[in-house]
Formats: structure tokens, sequence, C-alpha cells
């Protein structure tokens, strides 16, 4: 056996295995050459791709050099770190500016009366709604939506009482009526009252002096002026002027609460005058032939005069539109242009274009050109502004461009151009503004009454413009116009037709309702015909009904009545409708103790027209897929994209899929979401969900199924939390804190002796649109608010500044204010900040830096690989080779070559500090480049960013041709060497074939060897056996 495994024949003794090697040896002196090679390849890969490495890490740095923003870096620093800090980015202006840090954010927390234990008291059976940031009834007026838009200038003002005391009332922080009347009311110097009235603020004094009250500006300010306080007094009262009221600019979406105005279809509505002439008002951007130039640019309309055009083949004409009244005539005008020699331009001006609801025009160059003999097409002014005005002044190397917009339908003057200018209006139809709502007067002759009518689309959906507009109708008393309702509330007041999830409140031709007080007085009847706003109501019933005062109730959702008249009541307090339903509608009819808690009046603040991104407290609504599984088992999918951008567009696409299978979605009916409807008439349960893990249907507060045997889900984004009767603090708790991500509850010991536990409930949402609108109904939980929710208040150009401009943000991160520069708040403090902007001049000279490291390294390791030391004869893996030479060239000619993209003097590297030095390597001189830049920073920008020509887009384009993963120079020779591999391992595998069969075959003769011996040797023993038989 030691034989076998030495390798030694058994029968030859001859060490085999060492003769078959040494045999196989020489025959595999191919395979050591090859293998040799092979190795040496892999070497040169390796080589290869760490090279690319370093190339990529230098075109990295190339590209932000190659960015149009590189120069924009700019830097912030604030005098007050403690107080505020910024970061400045591309888009930013060079300059300081003084801000005041007023406050910063607070969310709003509210706690609960004190209970003996936290988990065995019942707080007592009902149900707790919750509201976070919308649906109180008064909402605070800001500052900035008052008159007409245009705002009130902040400053200080001095209010002097009739008994002769003055105080400065400083309102350059605030930023609601709220804010205004506070800083008033809280001046205990004076003996002054102010309260709002309608649009107006009116300030009462309470001094009993015989003097004047007064109102003046300090330090040149407009405060007064603007809040309409600078009048006189009379009897001690000065009643201020109309503050709140529509002007031309005030945008749709402030209308009705803001809930807007619903517009989708081209044609809205049908106006019909007393002359027989009957038109369509359309509310489209969309422009068209026949659209009038008056009411494009917002009404500003375009500033005719003459234009030259100039075709993509070079030839000029000029066009006169002076006199032209609609888009039809200048288009014609355009079409026709012609050159000096009459030949037609062949450019074409052509309307239709909308995109987003914003019209625009589009130029064509219809010649056919040569690349060769392309040039620039360009619309410009030579006298007036039409190419500026109508969008289309441009410079482009395109046979086809969108103008700008110039024509959209966002404001009420806007609409107010939509009908004065609609075609068909021969100019008896006239509407004009009128206070808080809109006029429509008819100055036609003839007997037929003024008719609004709405129309329907081609699916049958009827109009709600003219209805939103509050016009729609027949109004055929002669010489009346149509006159539509307060389209803007009051101040910190409510639209009544907001109420009840936007169905408003139902009135007659005569709404009284009668109150009788606990004093047994003679009951009051009070005509409430005309009301518009829930602080009508209010002031109606304070004004009219002795014994009773009005308010707003505990939870701001609905109104509260509390009978004063007697401390000594002989009957109760008793209020019934006598003719409508007013009293029913607002939930106050009844027998009452004492006190009256209205319904909640659910004000609506969800309608079609409201932006997803403005949903979840400015989080939005995430585009996804939405699955809908019917009642009958029907599944159907909804994609919501990024293109939806209103929930008009999500009800339109999910009514769309879901109609022929009977799901129907709409504005719910406490117009607070949406709501889809299953009238398919299955058994089983609707239900949502979202698709791919997206969140699209939660995000819109639809996901889920509903209840057996109501096929709807309410989308609803108020809170309904179910209180059971043995329900404890902290069984409340844990509902509150799983009924939404937004609330935050706890129970708390406050450590007093006998009722120490108490609900914290804190709101999620910072900023006052995280406040919480609690209506505890019947159970026996009170909440009342220990930390109100706050806005942080900014002050640019600080409290000194004549009229400051006041910022309100929902978080301490105040960004979009100044352009290219977000803000952190860190403490509020009365020390004016500067906050100085400049150009972040360290940031590209270390990107510059970083750019000469990467060129250098890339030369380092070249040099590496194509080294040769002569005595020790080493060599680098790549010497030789072709393609390292190229990469030396290449990027050597490019640095100490001039640049096309910039003026001379700073068309080169080394003229900004960059200079080719000893061994090819780059020297950054980082005070010569500050120079250059301080001296001329539009050549240097040019010279690194310039389109095509600049450092940046050379360097990159050459990196490209070099390191491209596909055809790059490195690819290429990659891909040769690989093939080189490839055939080199093929060759070695078939040698190795080779000497396998070439052992196989030995091993075989050695075999036959042994055996032929083995034999031999057999036969020698037999015949000596034989011999000594025969000696014997």
């Amino acid at each position: 056996m030691s034989s076998i495994s030495s390798g030694i024949g058994l029968a030859s003794g001859l060490p085999t295995s060492q003769i078959i090697e040494s045999l196989l040896a020489s025959q595999a002196r191919p395979r050591e050459l090859l293998t040799t090679q092979l190795e040496e390849i892999q070497a040169q890969r390796t080589a290869f791709l760490e090279l690319n490495a370093r190339l990529i890490g230098l075109q990295s740095s190339v590209s932000g050099i190659n960015n149009p923003t590189f120069f924009n870096q700019f830097q912030a620093n604030s005098s007050n770190e403690d107080v505020l800090t910024a970061i400045a980015s591309a888009g930013a202006s060079p300059g300081v500016i003084d801000l005041v840090v007023k406050s910063l954010v607070t969310s709003h927390q509210m706690i609960s009366g004190g209970y003996a234990d936290p988990d065995k008291t019942p707080v007592g059976a009902g149900e707790l709604v919750i509201e976070i940031g919308e649906g109180k009834l008064s909402k605070p007026t800001k500052l900035g939506d008052l008159n007409g838009g245009e705002g009130v200038r902040r400053g200080i003002i001095e209010i002097t009482d009739g008994a002769g005391n003055s105080a400065e009332i400083n309102l350059t922080a605030t930023v609601t009526i709220d804010d205004v009347l506070s800083e008033i009311n809280t001046e205990g110097a004076i003996a002054v009252e102010a309260r709002v009235d309608g649009n107006r603020i009116i300030l009462e004094d309470k001094s009993g002096g015989t003097g004047t009250l007064r109102v003046v500006d300090l330090n040149g300010g407009f405060a007064s002026v603007d809040l309409g306080l600078d009048g006189p007094a009379t009897s001690g009262v000065i009643s201020g002027t109309d503050i709140h009221y529509l002007a031309d600019s005030t945008q749709l979406n402030l209308l009705n609460d803001g809930n807007g105005v619903r517009h989708n279809a081209d044609e809205e509505f049908s106006i019909s005058s007393a002359n027989g002439t009957t038109f369509n008002v359309s509310m489209s951007g969309l422009i068209k032939d026949t659209t009038r130039v008056e009411v494009l640019n917002s009404g500003n309309g375009v500033r005719l005069g003459e234009i030259r055009i100039t075709n993509r083949l070079g030839k000029t004409g000029t066009v006169d539109l002076t006199g032209a009244q609609t888009v039809g005539e200048i288009i014609e005008r355009i079409n026709n242009a012609a050159d000096d020699n009459g030949d037609n331009l062949g450019v074409e001006l052509s309307s239709g274009i909308g995109i987003g609801g914003v019209g625009s025009l589009s130029i064509t160059d219809t010649n056919e050109i040569s690349e060769d003999n392309e040039q620039e097409l360009v619309i410009e002014d030579v006298t007036g502004f039409a190419a500026r005005d109508l969008g289309i002044a441009q410079s482009t190397l395109s046979s086809t461009f969108i103008g700008n917009g110039i024509h959209r339908i966002e404001s009420v003057g806007d609409v107010l151009r939509a009908i004065n200018y609609a075609v068909g209006n021969d100019g008896s139809v006239v509407a004009s503004l009128s206070g808080n709502g809109i006029v429509v007067r008819d100055t036609g002759i003839g007997a037929d009454p003024l008719v609004i009518t709405a129309l329907a689309d081609e699916a049958g959906n009827v109009s709600q413009t003219a209805a939103d507009l509050g016009i729609e109708g027949v109004f055929d008393e002669p010489g009346v116009p149509a006159i539509s309702r307060d389209l803007l509330a009051g101040l910190n007041t409510v639209l009544l037709r907001s109420l009840n999830g936007g169905n408003g409140i139902e009135f007659g031709d005569v709404n009284e309702v009668s109150f009788a007080t606990r004093d047994g007085a003679a009951p009051v009847t009070i005509d409430f015909t005309g009301v518009q706003t829930v602080q009508d109501i209010i002031s109606r019933i304070n004004n009219g009904v002795p014994g009773i005062e009005a308010s707003l109730n505990a939870a701001g959702n609905g109104i509260a009545l509390v009978d004063v008249s007697t401390d000594t009541p002989t009957t109760t307090l008793q209020i019934s409708d006598v003719t409508g339903t007013l009293a029913n509608q607002l939930g106050i009819a009844g027998s009452f103790e004492e006190t009256v808690d209205g319904d909640n009046l659910q004000l609506q603040y969800i309608s079609e027209r409201t932006k997803l991104e403005d949903l979840n407290f400015g989080r939005g609504v995430r585009p996804g897929s939405i699955e809908f599984q019917t009642t009958t088992g029907q599944i159907f999918a909804v994609d919501i994209d990024s293109s939806d951008r209103t929930l008009q567009h999500v009800i339109d696409a999910i009514n769309e899929a879901g109609n022929p299978r009977g799901i129907s979605a709409a504005i719910n009916a406490t117009g607070d979401g949406i709501a889809i409807t299953d009238t398919s008439g299955g058994a089983n349960k609707l239900t949502i969900t979202d698709r791919n893990g997206g969140t699209t249907a939660k995000d819109l507060r639809i996901a889920g199924e509903s209840k057996t045997g109501q096929p709807t889900i309410d989308g609803t984004f108020e809170i309904h939390i179910d209180i059971e009767a043995d329900d404890t603090l902290r069984d409340i708790a844990s509902k509150l804190s799983k009924a939404s991500p937004d609330l935050n509850a706890s129970v708390i010991n406050d450590g007093a002796s006998a009722t120490p536990f108490r609900l914290s409930l804190n709101s999620g949402v910072t900023g006052t649109q995280g406040e919480l609108i609690v209506d505890a109904g019947d159970t026996g939980l009170k909440l009342n608010t220990l930390v109100a929710a706050q806005d942080a208040v900014m002050l640019i150009g600080g409290e000194g500044a004549t009229s400051p401009l006041v910022v309100a943000s929902s978080s301490n991160n105040v960004s979009g204010v100044l352009p290219g520069v977000d803000i952190d708040l860190h403490r509020a403090s009365d020390e004016p900040i500067s906050l100085a902007i400049s150009r972040d001049i360290e940031s590209i000279v270390e990107d510059l830096d970083g750019f000469v490291t990467n060129y250098n390294a890339v030369m380092d390791r070249t040099d590496e690989l194509t080294s040769f030391d002569p005595e020790t004869e080493e060599r680098g893996i790549l010497l030789g080779d072709s393609a390292i030479s190229q990469i030396q060239s290449r990027l050597s000619r490019i640095v100490i070559g001039r640049f096309e993209g910039a003026p001379p003097g700073t068309n080169s590297l080394a003229s900004v500090g960059i200079t080719f030095g000893n061994g090819a390597r780059l020297t950054f001189d980082e005070e010569k480049f500050r120079d250059k830049y301080a001296e001329d920073p539009a050549a240097v920008e040019q010279l690194f960013t310039a389109a095509e020509v600049g450092v940046g887009a050379v360097i990159d384009n050459a990196l490209d041709e070099l390191s491209s993963d596909s055809d790059g120079l490195l690819a290429r020779r990659n891909n040769t060497l690989s093939d080189q591999e490839e055939d080199i391992n093929d060759r070695i595998t078939r040698i190795d074939d080779q000497l396998e069969r070439r052992r196989a075959q030995l091993e075989r003769q050695f075999a036959n060897l042994e055996s032929v011996i083995s034999g031999l040797q057999g036969q020698q023993s037999s015949l000596s056996q034989l011999a000594q038989l025969a000696s014997s």
C-alpha cells in the first residue's frame, strides 16, 4: 500500500508519479507563460479601474464648477446667534437686514378640571368632538387681508381718552384684528374699549371725561389710517371706516370663508338681459381669438405698439399692433407679417394654450431651415410693450415656443372682466364691486328680466360658479341690479352661507324668532331677515333682546345665550320660531333654565377648491394608488399623481372610475372632508385601501371600511371619540392619543390634596393652525386652555422702522420670506438682529482647491502607473500604454488653454490663479483668485460656467470622453483587456484539458507497464519453481 500512496510502481518499483509530473511539466510551460500574461492584464485592469475612480472624483468636483449656481453660494451671519441663525443658498441677495423676533411658536395645550383618581372615577358618557385649527365661527381676520388686500402698515398709535389720559399702543407686531383689539383693551393707562362691528373697528370712551377721544399715528406711521381710526369721535365713539372689503385684486380662494369659487368648465353661466341679449361667461384662463386684450394680465391689458420679428432665416419685419381689440386681431396681423421685400415671414402666433388654468400664446416659425443656416427666432418691442405684455418677447433657436402666462381667472377683478368683456355682451350688462359683494347691472332697454343661469358641462354637471358668486337667479324688478350676498364675512366672523357644511342657513321672506326671558317680561320678536354672518345674528340678539347676552359657545362652533334678566326667575327662557326655522337651525329653539348652548353649526373649511398641499396642516396628500372594493365585490383603482392639485381633481378621478360601479365622491355633509358613497346595492362593506405601500387614502382620511348597512366612508377631518359611561381619565387619554397622530394626551398629577389628577391635551401641530376646538358635548369633561396656540412672529426692518413687515409662521423655521434664506428662530428678544447675507467666497475657494487637488491626484497616479526606475529596472504596470498618454495630454492641453466663454484677460485658468507648474501639476493662488473675482465677478463666473465653452463644461465633456462607462477611453481600453483576459483564460482552459488527457494517457501506460512487469514476474516465479522441481 505504501508503494501505491507514494506513487511507486508495485511491480516495477519506478517513481511513476514523479515521472508523470516531470513529463507534464515540460508540456505545461506554455500555460505558465499564459498565467504570467493573465496576471499582468489583471493588474492593468485594476490600475485602470483605480485611475477611472480618480477621474470620476475629478469630474465630481468639476460638475460643481459647471453648475450655474456654483458662484451663487452665500453665507448668512447673525449678529446674535442666540436669537436667530440663518442659512443662505442660491437665489439669496447680498445685503444686511434688521430683524426682531417678537415670539416663538407654541402648541395649544388644554387641561381639564381635577379628579380624585386617574383610573377609577368615570368622567361621564357622551361624544367628544375635536377639530384642529379649523371649525371656529370667529376666524381671526388677518391684517394683511384688510383694505382690499393692501393690508395694514404697522406702527405705534397714541390714544387719548375723554379724561385726557394718553397711552402709546405698539402695533408693530400685530398679526390679526384680535391682536389689535387686545393691545388696546389691555392698556390700563386709558379707559377705552375696542371692538369690531361688521367691517370696522369701534373705539368707545369709557373714562367718563368730557374731553375728545383721539387717535394719532406716531413716528410718521399710518397704522391708525389703515385701521380706519383716524376720523373724529362722536359722543365718545370713533366709528371706524370699513377696512374689510372686496377689491379688484382680491383672490377668489379667499371668498366664502376661504372655500373659494368653484369653476372648472369653459363656460360656467349665462346672462340674459332686458333687451333680449343672452351670452355665456367663461371662467377659463384659456385664450381664444375672441379674448379681449383688456382682460389680459389681470386687467392691465396690453400696451400696444410696434414689434419686430426676425425669423430663423434672419429675415426681419415689423408689425403695428396699435388699435387691436382682440387676440384674434393680433394673431392676424402677426401671421401676415412680411419682410422688407413683402415676403411673409412664416412666423405664426396661436391661441388656445392653457397650462394649469393659465392662458398663453405660442409662436411657431414654419420655415424649412438647414442646420447650417439656422439663426435665432427673435420677437422684440420697437415701440410700446406689446411683445412683453403678450408674453412672447423672446430670442430662441427653437422653432416653437410657448409664451409666458398672460390670462387667468384668479381674482374678483378677473370675474368682473369675464362678464363685462364676454363675447355677446353688447355693453348693457355691467359687473362691478360693492362692499363685500359684486353687482351685476342691466342697462339694456327691454321688458325681459335679468337672468343669470348656471350651465352644465358635457357630463351634465351643473356649474356652481354663479351660486358661489351669489348672483344666480332671476331679477325681474326693472332697474334693480343683481346684488350678490356678501362674499367676504365681516371682521372676526364667518358667513352663514358657510354653515352646515356649506349648505348654509335657509331663510324665508320673513325670519322671526321669539325670545321670552325668565323675568316674565313680554316676549320680544326679532326679524333676522338680511343677516349674512354669525356676528350679525349675535348683534341682533344683543341689540334687540333685553336681558339676553349672545356670544359664541365655549367650543366656538355654535351660538350660546345667557339669560341675565333676573336673579329670581319666574319662568324658563323660551325661544321659538315665529316665521321660518332659524332658531331650530341654530339649535337654540326650546325651553332653558338659564343658558343655551347651540348646536355645532359645522363651518365648512374644506371644499373642491382646497389644495391637496394644504391638507394635513401643510403636510399635503402624497401621490399614490387607491384601491376600492364595492359592496358588490367589484375592485378598481384610482391613481392620484402630482398633477392632481385640488380636491376637485381627486373627486373627478374617483367619480370617473367609480360612477360606472356605483361609487361616488363629493365634499361631505359637514364640509370638512370628502365622502365616498356606494350605491351598487351589495351586501358587503365598502373598503378603501392604499396600494403599494402608499398613504394617499390615509392622507385623505378615507382609508378603511364602511359600517354594516351604511355604505359610506366619511373622510372628515373632525375627530369623534365615544366616551363610555365607565371611562376614566386614563381611558380618555388613551382614546385621544390613538384617535389622531396630531393629538397627545396624558394624565398629570398637579399635587393638589383632593383632586390632583387632570387630563392634559396637547396639539401635535404647532402654531395657530394647531389650535384645538373641543366640543365636550354631554360628557363631564371641562377643558380650559393652559398654553394658547401662538405663531412665531418676526419683524423685518426692526421695531425702529416706520412700518416694519410682520411675518407670522407656524414654525420657528421661517423660509420663503427672504429669497434663498432659511431663518431659525431660537428665542424672542426686542433686540434688533442684523442678518448679513454675503457671497460665500470661502466655499468657492474651497471647491476650486478641491478641483486642483483632484486634478493633481489624477496626474500623480498616471505618473506612478507609467514610471520606470533605471537602477532597479522596475516599471509601472501601464508604462507605454497609449491611453495614459492620451489622458495626460488631453487634460494638460485643456488646463493651459484659453476658453471662449470668457472675455480677454479672464479667459484662462492662469488668469484667475490656477497655473500649470512643475511636473504638469496645477497650483492655486487663492489671493490672486480673490482679487480677480472682486475686480470682475461676472467675467470669472463666465469663465467657469459658460455653457459648452466654460472651464466646467469643457473639462466635464473631456472627462466624459475619458471615463464614460459606455464608450469612454478607459472603458474601451478595459474592454480590450477584458477580451484579452477572456482569450487567455480560454487558452489556459484548453491547455489544462490537454494536460489532463496526457496525464490520463501516461497513467494508463504506466499501469499497463506495471501489469506487464507483474505478469513477467509471475512467469519468472513459476519458472523458478519448475527449475527447483527439476533439480530435485
